[in-house]
């Protein structure tokens, strides 16, 4: 490795004698290297983003962004699958609720023993690919739960029945009783805005998929306070396509190809931007405080950073 430094020095003309050498000058030139190694980089990504997906990841803040697009523009069907705003939004959203880390009835324990670390493969993928999505404008709900229930589409019926016609809801529950408490609950209890998985009565925002977890394994009672329902068929464009994706990275990399990264970042940031919250600030930046107040309204609050020319 001296060896290698040593001619690098002499490369750079950074060598002043046998034990001396310019440390600015050698930083200059590292640094340079770096530069255009990073450079190299970004542009074979870019173009293998082009090739592979047909967009220019220029043009994106992000990787969900990005993965977002490719989504839209492949799977996302007009008039059957939206995009929603305001108060109906703001209600789906109570639903997601994000992953945990917890010890067994979230205790301390002092382990002697060998730990095991599973590392599940594609677990966000297989997540997608499990599932069909609803289709159409959600419904408010006004029969009792029990009918929604009755008549909820089993997971893997795409097309409605005439006696199971619900695709999908959205309710908020009073947890009453819980016959079945466990040692890692599945039941959760928001404190000061964090999740807490708890035994205990609550008020919870859950879909179908989870109220029927919470019955199943908790056999909890509940009252229904309101919610939205969706019916008719549902839709397998997302599923496929990420088994499409799945499917062509696999062989990828059985050959080694580098451009199978491109797909495992879209299959592992395919959730992002379909759950992400809303956007109540936006950051620009102007040359000058006259073309900043164009922009500025009422509902529009305006930073300057620099001169006030």
């Amino acid at each position: 490795m001296f060896e290698i430094f040593v001619e690098l020095l002499v490369k750079s003309n950074c060598r002043i004698d046998d034990t001396h050498f310019n440390s600015r000058k050698y930083c200059e030139y590292y640094c340079l290297r770096d530069v255009l190694v990073l450079r190299e980089g970004f542009l074979k990504y870019r173009q293998m983003v082009q090739t592979h997906l047909h967009l220019d990841c220029v043009c994106y803040a992000s990787l969900s962004s990005m993965a977002y697009a490719f989504f839209v523009n492949n799977c996302f069907v007009k008039d059957a699958i939206f995009e929603y705003t305001g108060v109906v939004r703001e209600y789906i959203k109570q639903a997601v609720h994000g992953g945990r880390n917890m010890t067994s009835e979230n205790k301390k324990h002092y382990i002697t023993d060998e730990i095991v670390d599973f590392d599940a493969c594609s677990l966000y993928p297989s997540a997608i690919v499990r599932l069909y999505l609803p289709m159409g404008a959600p419904n408010q709900m006004f029969h009792p739960i029990e009918w929604y229930l009755e008549h909820l589409m089993d997971e893997q019926q795409f097309e409605p029945s005439e006696t199971k016609f619900i695709s999908y809801f959205i309710v908020t529950i009073v947890i009453t009783k819980i016959n079945k408490k466990r040692k890692m609950p599945i039941i959760i209890k928001k404190i000061k805005g964090i999740n807490h998985y708890v035994n205990e009565e609550t008020t919870m925002i859950v879909d179908s998929i989870y109220l029927q977890d919470l019955i199943k394994y908790q056999e909890i009672k509940f009252k229904m306070v309101q919610g939205v329902y969706w019916k008719g068929s549902k839709v397998g464009l997302f599923k496929e396509k990420i088994k499409e994706i799945y499917r062509i990275r696999k062989e990828m990399k059985q050959v080694n190809d580098p451009a199978e990264i491109i797909f495992k970042l879209v299959m592992n940031s395919s959730y992002g931007k379909t759950i992400q919250k809303p956007i109540k600030e936006e950051k620009k930046f102007f040359r000058g405080r006259n073309k900043m107040i164009i922009l500025e309204t009422p509902l529009r609050r305006c930073h300057c950073w620099g001169t006030n020319s």
